[in-house]
Formats: C-alpha cells, structure tokens, sequence
C-alpha cells in the first residue's frame, strides 16, 4: 500500500507534516507502515480537522439541573436540560415568568453552579470551574470605616485596578449598601406601624360605640343604683371598668394570634424582599407598651359613654322600655 506524503503549503500542513514524520518508523516512509496503523493515523488526522463554520457547538449543556432550597420545600427550576447552540445560530429563550429563563442563563455564565449537568461554552467546562475562576465580585475590608476613608481608599482601588485593565460595574461601600437597605426596611416598617394605627382607630371606635348600646341598655341598672344612693363617681368606674376589662381581654386574644401572623408575614416579606425569611423576635418592652396604648384607648373610648350614664336621672332610667 502506497501513501503520498503530504507537501507543507500552508501552516497546518506544516503541522500535519510534523506529526506525520513523528509517527513514522525511524529512517522510514509512510509505505512502510502496516494499514492497521495507517489507519489509525488517517482517524486521528480526521479528527484534526476543525470544524467548518456553523457546525461548531459553542454552547452545549447536557442533562443539566438546578434546585433551590425554599421554605416551603426543594423547588426544581431546571430539569435535565439538553442544549445545543452552534456557531452563527441566533437563539432566543421565552417563557412565562417562573419557568427558569433567568436561572438557565445564570447556570449558563457561571453566576450560579447546576445541581447536576455539564456546560460548555466555547470549549470551557463551565461546570467544573472553582469559585476563584467564577469571581463576580471583591469584597475589601477596610481598618479606617469613616466616609473620608472609605471615599479615598474606594478612589484608589479603582486607579489600580483600571491599570490592570479590570472594569469595575458598580462599586458599592457598605455604608451605602447599609443606608439603602435601611432605607427599604424604614418603609417597611412605616407601613406595618401605619396598619397597626388604624387598625388600633377603629378597634377605639368599635368600642366606644358598644360602650355606648350597653349604656342604654342598661338604664334601669343605672337607675337602681342611683335609687340606692349610687353617685355618678361609682357609674363612671362602673362602666369605664368594664370597657378596660374588654380592652384587656382583647390585647391577650391579638397577642395569641399575632405570633404565627407575624412568623407568617415575617416569612413572605423575607422571601420577597431579602431571599430569605426574617427571625420572629418578641420584645417585652413592645408588648408592655401596646398593653398600657389599649388600656389608655379603652379608657378614651369608655368615657363619653361613662358620661352619658352618670348623667341619667332615675326618672329617665324608669322611662327607658
């Protein structure tokens, strides 16, 4: 079997002709190879060959998976994903909100690590990087935190890292990071506070109201007390008594249910807003002082209706039917 040997017009058969000689007997020529060996040589060559444009893969993933560990349970964005994109392809990814486009492309750049699965891109395992290789960000710690300091320290990092020709997206100090996220959570808690209030409002007025149909309906009592020598010292005890034991009753049944309401809202806020649910915290200090705001309001909302009732004569209270 007779084999030509190749003459170098260009750069790779150069390189071709080198790895051909290399793989010859010494002193010998390609004829002198047996075919099974000849062979193997040409499926080696073969596999040389790079591969024309539009048929090379630039991205491939393979059976790739991604999971996320929620409160409510492990929730699967990503399920054996097989995909496959050559070069000079236009790929679009669509979907409905939820259904893992963000996730797909954040597996695909190397922001986040598959579950499970192999990515490459442009020949690059992107799987199998370390974290060192995957660094999207830097986190510098500083001995001076004033925001002089932090300003001028900021400056110069910058400087030497565009010397490195490094671009910089964002810089960010933690003072500001913090200020921004007390900002977000000085809102949140406005609010909260701004539901308690008025819930607070029209638990007084709903009170104050009942007061008020338990006073008429309890003329006679009012006035069998006045017959007795009752002064309207002891109806205004009486009934502003009453209202502070319906105030009190009420802030022990809120408290109750407050905790797993709280622990529920604490969970979604957390979630929505910070990626991770907020610790239920009780402080003694707040319960007491929401217990003397409901005994200060039940008093405010017993008064007028206290009041009316030491105003009654007995001739009205008999009247009443």
């Amino acid at each position: 079997m007779q084999t030509k040997e190749p003459e170098p017009d260009s750069v790779e058969e150069e390189r071709r002709q080198v790895l051909w000689t290399r793989v010859l007997p010494r002193g010998g020529s390609p004829g002198s190879l047996k075919e099974e060996s000849l062979k193997q040589v040409q499926s080696a060559f073969r596999a040389m060959e790079p591969e024309p444009a539009g048929n090379r893969a630039l991205i491939s993933m393979k059976r790739v998976c991604k999971s996320y560990e929620t409160p409510a349970g492990w929730f699967e964005a990503l399920r054996n994903i097989d995909l496959e994109v050559r070069e000079g392809e236009f790929v679009a990814v669509v979907g409905k909100s939820g259904s893992g486009k963000s996730t797909l492309i954040n597996v695909l750049t190397g922001i986040d690590n598959p579950s499970a699965g192999e990515i490459h891109v442009a020949s690059t395992a992107v799987h199998a990087l370390g974290q060192e290789q995957l660094t999207t960000a830097v986190r510098i710690v500083m001995r001076e935190h004033d925001a002089k300091a932090i300003i001028a320290v900021t400056r110069d990092i910058e400087r030497a890292l565009e010397r490195e020709n490094i671009g910089i997206k964002v810089g960010w100090s933690e003072a500001r990071l913090g200020t921004a996220q007390s900002g977000h959570v000085s809102l949140l808690i406005a609010a909260l506070i701004l539901m308690a209030v008025i819930m607070a409002v029209v638990g007084v007025i709903g009170l104050m109201s009942a007061m008020g149909t338990s006073v008429v309906e309890r003329s006679r009592e009012f006035g069998v007390m006045r017959a007795i020598g009752g002064q309207s010292s002891a109806i205004i005890r009486n009934v502003m008594s009453e209202g502070v034991f319906i105030g009190a009753m009420s802030w022990v049944i809120a408290g109750l249910l407050s905790l797993p309401l709280s622990a529920a809202v604490g969970r979604l806020v957390g979630t929505l807003a910070f990626f991770s649910p907020l610790p239920l915290t009780l402080s003694p200090a707040a319960v007491v002082g929401w217990l003397a705001i409901v005994v200060v309001g039940s008093m405010a909302a017993s008064a007028y209706p206290a009041w009316k009732a030491s105003r009654l004569t007995i001739r009205e209270t008999l009247a009443y039917t």
